[in-house]
Order: structure tokens, then sequence, then C-alpha cells
């Protein structure tokens, strides 16, 4: 009879412990697309910790391509304004150059010029500043333990553009910077 009882037992635990495994594998298989269990400890109640994948903090260089270009679009378009107005003045560069005079703006190019600097602009403080954060959580990979050295460099931007304009930047540049670290500060603090 002890025999028996034994031998029941044994049968027990072996078709206890077949399912359990069984259950385990299906549950892992459930989550390897999304995450990766890890089981800790072997009490009878089961403890699992769950690690989502590592996040790639490779630059994207398509997404990289992409803001380059757009900068180089908006870059284009303000050029372009500037030029037709030498254009008109002048008739060439080189002439409005040679002349040393004051480029004077005319009510159109003015309007244009104010339109492309308002809030919703093409170089208005929110699109650029989009712009430039968008680039620079693009360069860093997303990779938020980088925040300081993007800060630095557009710091550093900032200040060789200062250095070019005399010392002093405009009103609008000076929101601009402080609308890109306060949207830099928001990625650094953002959860996901």
């Amino acid at each position: 009879m002890i025999n028996a009882i034994q031998s029941n037992s044994v049968y027990w635990r072996t078709q206890h412990v077949e399912k359990k495994q069984d259950t385990k594998e299906n549950n892992v298989q459930k989550h390897e697309e999304q995450e990766v269990v890890l089981e800790l400890g072997k009490k009878t109640s089961e403890k699992t910790a769950t690690y989502s994948k590592p996040v790639d903090k490779r630059p994207n260089a398509s997404q990289i391509q992409k803001l380059w270009e757009e900068a180089n679009r908006a870059h284009e378009s303000l050029r372009n304004m500037v030029e037709k107005l030498i254009l008109k003045q002048a008739g060439s560069i080189e002439a409005f150059k040679a002349s040393g005079e004051s480029l004077q703006i005319d009510e159109e190019t003015r309007l244009q010029a104010q339109m492309a600097i308002a809030e919703d602009g093409e170089f208005g403080v929110n699109a650029v500043s989009d712009r430039i954060v968008a680039f620079a959580i693009a360069i860093s990979g997303g990779d938020k333990s980088k925040l300081n050295t993007l800060k630095a460099a557009i710091d550093e931007g900032f200040q060789a553009v200062k250095d070019i304009m005399g010392g002093a930047l405009p009103d609008i540049s000076s929101k601009t910077y402080d609308e890109i670290m306060r949207k830099l500060d928001e990625w650094a603090d953002d959860e996901q």
C-alpha cells in the first residue's frame, strides 16, 4: 500500500510539473514577440519580472536625411525671398554688393517675412524649435543620456550665430533657443 501511495504521488508530481512546464512554455511563446520574461526564484508562488526589449539608440539615418532636406528647403525658401528683393532693387547681386547700399524692403516682402516668422510660420519659434529638437533627438538615436551633449552643441551653434551678429541675437532667436531647451527637457523627462 505504501508503494502504491508513493507511486501515485510520483505520478501526480510528474503530471503537475509537465503541465506547469507546458504552461510556462506557452506563456513565454506569447511574450516572445513583445518582451522577454525572466523567472525569479523557485518558490511555490511564481514570481516573474518582465523587461522590454532594449531600444535601438543608433541615429536614424532616414529620419536625419528627411530633417536635413526639410531644413535645406526652408533655407532655400528664405534665400529666394532675399534674392528676389535684391534683384528688384539692384538688378543683380553683384551690383547690390558693389553699391554698398542698404536693402530697402518693399511692403509685399515685409508681409512675407512677417508671415514666415509668425507663430505658425516656417521660421517661427515653434517650427524652428521643432526642427532643431527633432534633428537633435534623431542624431542621438533617442538616447536621453546624451541630453547634455545635445544642449552643449546647440549652445555652441547659437553662440556662433551671436558672434556673427555682433554679440546679440534678435528676440525671436532668444525665444527659439528657450523653446528648444524646454522641448529637450520635456523629451528627457518623458517616461516613454
